[in-house]
């Protein structure tokens, strides 16, 4: 029995005998801290990596698409700058509407089908063999259920003071995740870009229309500015790829080292520090029992008499 023992009296537990026992398990503590530093090192080891890209874009479909109406020079400017008012159509409004397109779930859905990244968002569901999807672990999973699992790893924020839309991507793989990122933006202008084309030419046939059945010269007159200014409009639409958001900043792919989870560092630290606590918690308790076994023990009087019942 350790010396620092052989004092207790029943009861009494001695803090500086206590920390003395706990100097003499310095070998379960030890062994403890190393055993948290091994699975943190596994974690480091086994972990697949993830990797983050980051594209800069400005959103420019409000100014494009309010500009062919709203221009100073155009007939009925003022008719077309005045009922926005009354609506209530700012920039502003626009630009948080087609952040809302952007991150829709029937967006989303439709756009991680098309790029094949389903199987790789519910690796648990897909079976590899056979090509199909277990019914067992929930089936082919639904728009709602795409779009939630791929916002874990999608990122939109607009900064209010400049406008700038700043869109994250977390993956696996530092090539692809470039590669999808670039995809999901020229993807969401094409969206872009097809409403607006398709507007445009339901502008185009009603302005047509307008035109043939107009009898007013300066009606007719202002109705053929209109249409000038449509298929103005409408050509440059052909030409323009990024009709909506404009990319300041591209989508770069990282070097396979510069992943951002694991943190070794911060792994590591986190055994160290619970492998410490883990340490000391066991041989405390096993100081608690040694002393209470101890204690328990009863004490032997020399000379004593056989006791009287």
């Amino acid at each position: 029995m350790p010396e620092s023992m052989k004092s207790i009296t029943p009861g009494e537990v001695n803090i500086v005998q206590m920390f003395d026992f706990l100097r003499q398990q310095w070998l379960a503590i030890g062994t403890t801290i190393l055993l948290f530093l091994l699975v943190a090192l596994a974690a480091i080891l086994f972990i697949t990596p993830v990797y983050r890209v980051a594209a800069t874009l400005f959103y420019t479909g409000e100014e494009r698409d309010s500009g062919t109406l709203t221009r100073s020079d155009s007939p009925l400017s003022g008719f077309f700058a005045g009922l926005g008012g009354q609506l209530g159509v700012s920039a502003d409004t626009q630009q948080q509407s087609a952040i809302a397109r952007l991150t829709s779930p029937v967006f989303i859905a439709r756009f991680v089908t098309k790029e094949g990244l389903l199987p790789i968002l519910f690796k648990e569901r897909w079976n590899k063999k056979g090509k199909n999807w277990m019914k067992k672990h929930g089936g082919k999973p639904s728009t709602w259920e795409i779009a939630k699992r791929f916002k874990r790893n999608l990122s939109v924020v607009l900064d209010a003071r400049s406008g700038l839309l700043k869109i994250t991507l977390e993956w696996e793989h530092p090539g692809r995740a470039a590669e999808i990122l670039t995809k999901f933006v020229a993807m969401a202008n094409d969206t872009f870009l097809r409403a607006a084309k398709s507007l445009s030419d339901a502008r185009l046939e009603y302005l047509k229309r307008s035109l043939n059945v107009a009898e007013n010269i300066e009606v007719r007159r202002a109705i053929a500015r209109l249409l000038e200014v449509e298929i103005k409009r409408s050509m440059l639409l052909s030409v323009d790829q990024e009709f909506a958001f404009r990319t300041l900043a591209a989508p770069v792919a990282p070097t396979e080292d510069a992943y951002i989870r694991p943190d070794p560092l911060l792994l590591l630290s986190m055994g160290l520090i619970f492998g410490i606590i883990g340490g000391v918690v066991i041989a405390y308790i096993r100081a608690l029992t040694r002393i209470n076994k101890v204690a328990e023990r009863p004490v032997s009087v020399q000379g004593a008499g056989p006791s009287v019942i």
